[in-house]
């Protein structure tokens, strides 16, 4: 099969928070992104350091993942991509001006309650990179947590035209879109939820600096290097 995917890049994550003050802080402050808009919704719009956006961190009730952002391939228009989504019998709208940095995009319900935004363009102002915290170079790659993950992998593969490249067990499926080894990770698991958001650090040897940097922090450190050099969880 030629691979031909319909979006060539995660363009950015958008969640929920319930303390929206707090969250903000840790990115702002540990991981070093910089705030470049606010919503009326009180929404907050931060970058890694070129993009208008990577991250957009929105109140409410309880912590949820709100909706992914791909990039669209340039020549496939944003209304097209609504026609083809629509075809599939799943809800699709085309909105303009939702969002700081993007004058257009098509939001789409994927199977699983799964909300994905596409779009063809975005500002890309470079507010600069941090030099607080982590300062990582750019947003990795997404897991999501899927009911219907038979079907959303089903959408990534079949439709966007992104490419297997791994799995655990068929637990946890690795899917990209460029020549990353992936973009998305797909767990098909009882229960629909964000299960992390990466970024992509300088180089190896940052990883020590980014775990010196979340310790001071008092975050809590899952995976990451020991003091002997290896990995530990």
């Amino acid at each position: 099969t030629r691979f031909d995917p319909k979006v060539f890049q995660l363009g950015f994550v958008a969640l929920e928070t319930a303390d929206i003050e707090r969250t903000k802080d840790h990115y702002l402050k540990t991981i070093g992104m910089t705030e470049t808009a606010r919503g009326d919704d009180g929404a907050s719009y931060l970058s890694v350091g070129y993009n208008h956006h990577d991250l957009v961190l929105r109140p409410a009730k309880q912590k949820a993942l709100l909706h992914l952002g791909y990039q669209l391939k340039p020549h496939i228009p944003v209304a097209d991509f609504m026609r083809q989504v629509r075809d599939l019998a799943l809800p699709a709208t085309i909105k303009t001006d939702s969002q700081p940095g993007i004058s257009e995009l098509v939001e789409v319900e994927a199977p699983g309650a799964n909300v994905i935004q596409f779009y063809n363009a975005a500002e890309a102002p470079a507010p600069g990179f941090s030099k607080n915290g982590i300062a990582p170079l750019r947003l990795g790659p997404g897991a999501v947590m899927s009911s219907a993950g038979d079907k959303l992998i089903r959408f990534y593969r079949d439709f966007l035209g992104f490419f297997p490249t791994d799995d655990i067990g068929q637990l946890a499926l690795f899917f990209t879109c460029n020549r990353d080894h992936h973009v998305v990770n797909i767990l098909n698991v009882p229960e629909s939820r964000v299960h992390h958001i990466a970024f992509q650090l300088r180089d190896n040897a940052h990883h020590s600096v980014a775990a010196d940097a979340l310790r001071a922090a008092a975050a809590k450190t899952l995976w990451g290097p020991s003091p002997r050099g290896g990995p530990q969880s």
